[in-house]
């Protein structure tokens, strides 16, 4: 049976969609999703599915499935910062819906993190106050216990532990001994008012030019 030229035309615009949904449905984008929020299903009576897969999300949003749902949500990332405390603490009686579950699902600054019942979103907190204790020089690193602040429960901070890292009580002030007020202090460091405004190892010490920066005493 042969065809006129409109039936082949058809044909070919029909070839075309097919191959082009097919290539659609084959894009997957870089990343991974977010873990699936903790949801009670009784909360809402309708199951919204927002896209089928990635090439229905703009930008770098994928297609993730969410407990029957699916929502674009940008590609599973962890953020430096540290969470705010939980004003409930840390033992949870019953969990409430979450609102994230991957820092990339926040705006810029902010971490997914515990509140009351449920994770959402909270401005972060930053590194945490305190320092921590001398380093040691390893021959054989260790397995590290966590790779920063964020990490560690309550106010722990992330130090160097031997050949590893742990979360550990942090020094309120950092390790070391000021050297004596001398006559002409030997390093002529920037004005400071606490530890925290020094580089480094640097302590914020007593001098005859007022406090400044200086390399502490160990022994």
């Amino acid at each position: 049976m042969k065809m006129n030229g409109i039936q082949a035309s058809l044909l070919g615009l029909l070839v075309c969609v097919v191959a082009l949904r097919i290539s659609s449905a084959q894009i997957v984008k870089p990343g991974v999703c977010p873990p699936e929020r903790f949801y009670n299903s009784s909360s809402y009576l309708t199951i919204t599915r927002a896209c089928e897969n990635d090439t229905g999300c703009t930008g770098n949003k994928k297609c993730c499935e969410d407990n029957g749902f699916t929502i674009c949500k940008p590609p599973a990332e962890e953020r430096k910062g540290t969470c705010p405390k939980n004003p409930s603490g840390t033992t949870i009686s019953k969990r409430c819906n979450d609102m994230c579950t991957s820092d990339s699902e926040c705006a810029p600054g902010s971490k997914c993190c515990l509140k009351d019942c449920g994770k959402t979103c909270l401005p972060s907190v930053g590194e945490k106050k305190g320092f921590c204790g001398p380093m040691i020089y390893c021959f054989i690193p260790e397995r590290p216990h966590c790779d920063g602040d964020t990490g560690c429960p309550d106010d722990e901070k992330c130090c160097p532990s031997g050949c590893s890292s742990k979360c550990v009580k942090p020094l309120e002030e950092k390790y070391g001994k000021c050297p004596k007020i001398s006559v002409e202090p030997q390093e002529k460091g920037k004005p400071c008012k606490t530890d925290y405004d020094c580089e480094d190892h640097k302590k914020c010490c007593r001098t005859v030019r007022g406090k400044r920066c200086t390399a502490p005493l160990y022994n």
